[in-house]
């Protein structure tokens, strides 16, 4: 039985603050070794990688305990109830997605557990309406010391050094399968925007079926896209034998180390906006003269944001963005596609409700995905996960488009995308020595294999956590939760990886991969 952390009171004056640090060792402890006594190899290897997220060291007075293990049933509930994912994809138009809005029962959370995120709960439990039209009133009274999209143009960051991306891309593209190289060079010498298929279709092209799942040579036209996501989302099924028979990505081959790459970068200028532009127009030239490059992938926090509209809180400053200054920054920046890790409720409760949000992306020409994830925790869904990520990494980023994930503030939910990207993309290299905490690797079950692999995959996980940490934020990957995710995904890889070998050694799958 786990012990109820709010016990734990430190004495304010600070006579008793040994014994404060001995009872929540103590605790530690005895958490520790109920879990291990569980049987549980989830919460085994949640307590295990703990230590990866941001949010462990700003745990005192006691130690880090992940909601997980602290209130099981809300996390179960909140997590399906706040992500919609994949399986409510509706095309809208011109390769726009969205999912369906769903409302569920408000679950019941204890305020002494964690008071913030019991604030926050709270506050998402409140009709959007209402919520929306509490800070439209508030407009008026916004302080003019408020960060607006003119005083402070909303901070953007970069996964790829834009100043290195030329080199990156000719690494990727020279490493891509023959397979992959027709879905590459279709973007070669033209713009990502002109890519709709325009040409009439004939009898049998219209009467043919969608494929289940997206072939890893094939063109998608922009506006055929949403439709063929939605259809391989239906049957998970299929994906997975498309990667195990060689017709679907798992990852592209390692091609560079993007941590070295950040280490020989020279600093960027302090206003990233003109650092990209510039980038932006380098590509363009590229496209002229026929070579090749990759999108990138951007992080930020919510467009348009609207909060603390009454006064700072806790030293935090308002904020008051306006929705189409922020889109028309990303469309600038070469931003063509915007995965949405938010639901409706969370939109409006930032200001921006979905309602306006939508015609104002699709207003810049830009193209959005839905991907909800509950504030604090990762996808339900690993495969529809990896069916999204692959979509994107095959329609957008080899196409030359650059994608831009937000969440709340960019750092959490949006970073956990960041990594993934950066998995799928080859991006990642391992080291022997790493400065970043290390879990016990002997703990961590990766359901196959050897010790040795069990390194291998949390060495992964460490590498990808420390290199959007740097590109984004020490906060990235806030959560126990989240870095848990990573662990399962990198292993659920690696798994597959180990399936589509174990094909090939029986001459089955196809010999350009």
């Amino acid at each position: 039985m786990v012990t109820d952390s709010s016990t734990a009171k430190p004495d304010p004056e600070g006579a008793s603050m040994g014994m404060g640090l001995v009872e929540r060792d103590r605790l530690s402890y005895d958490l520790y070794h109920s879990i291990q006594c569980s049987g549980r190899g989830d919460w085994i290897n949640l307590i295990n990688v703990a230590p990866l997220a941001s949010q462990y060291h700003l745990s005192a007075p006691y130690a880090y305990l992940p909601i997980t293990l602290q209130q099981p049933a809300f996390t179960e509930s909140s997590s399906e109830a706040s992500e919609s994912i994949a399986l409510n994809v509706q095309s809208v138009f011109g390769g726009v997605f969205r999912t369906v809005n769903t409302n569920t029962e408000s679950q019941q959370f204890d305020h002494d557990t964690h008071p913030t995120l019991h604030d926050s709960v709270q506050f998402s439990c409140m009709d959007a309406s209402a919520v929306y039209t509490m800070n439209q009133v508030a407009l008026s009274g916004a302080a003019g010391g408020a960060k607006t999209s003119d005083s402070h143009p909303i901070s953007v960051s970069y996964i790829l050094p834009p100043q290195s991306l030329a080199s990156i891309s000719e690494k990727v593209l020279a490493a891509l399968p023959p397979a992959y190289r027709k879905v590459a060079g279709c973007a070669f010498g033209r713009c990502f925007d002109e890519m709709c298929d325009t040409r009439p279709h004939t009898e049998h092209e219209q009467n043919v079926p969608f494929c289940s799942y997206l072939h890893c040579g094939e063109q998608i036209p922009r506006q055929k896209f949403a439709e063929r996501l939605s259809c391989a989302l239906a049957h998970s099924d299929e994906h997975l034998r498309g990667q195990l028979i060689g017709e679907q990505l798992i990852r592209l081959p390692p091609s560079v180390a993007l941590d070295a790459v950040i280490d020989n970068v020279a600093p960027a200028a302090e206003d990233a906006y003109e650092t990209l532009y510039g980038e932006q127009l380098a590509q363009r030239e590229a496209a002229r003269e026929g070579k090749a490059r990759i999108g990138n992938m951007l992080l930020s926090s919510c467009p348009g944001k609207k909060v603390r509209l009454n006064g700072p809180v806790r030293g935090r400053s308002s904020v008051c963005r306006d929705l189409k200054s922020d889109l028309q920054r990303y469309r600038a920046l070469g931003v063509r596609a915007i995965v949405c890790c938010l639901d409706d409720e969370e939109l409006s409760q930032l200001g921006t409700p979905f309602a306006k949000y939508e015609p104002e992306v699709a207003a810049q020409g830009i193209d959005l995905v839905r991907l909800p994830i509950a504030e604090g925790f990762a996808p339900t869904d690993l495969v529809k996960f990896d069916i999204m990520m692959t979509a994107l990494i095959l329609n957008y980023t080899l196409r030359g488009a650059s994608i831009l994930v937000h969440c709340r503030g960019g750092v959490g939910r949006a970073g956990l995308v960041a990594c993934i990207w950066i998995l799928k993309m080859g991006l990642v290299s391992v080291h022997d020595h790493l400065h970043a905490p290390r879990p016990c690797c002997s703990l961590i079950d990766v359901a196959y294999g050897a010790q040795g692999e069990s390194v291998q995959v949390l060495q992964t996980v460490i590498k990808m956590i420390e290199v959007i940490r740097r590109q984004r934020s020490p906060r990235a990957i806030e959560t126990a939760e989240q870095a848990l995710f990573l662990l399962e995904y990198t292993r659920f890889i690696h798994r597959q990886e180990y399936g589509h070998k174990m094909f090939q050694a029986c001459g089955v799958c196809r010999p350009d991969l």
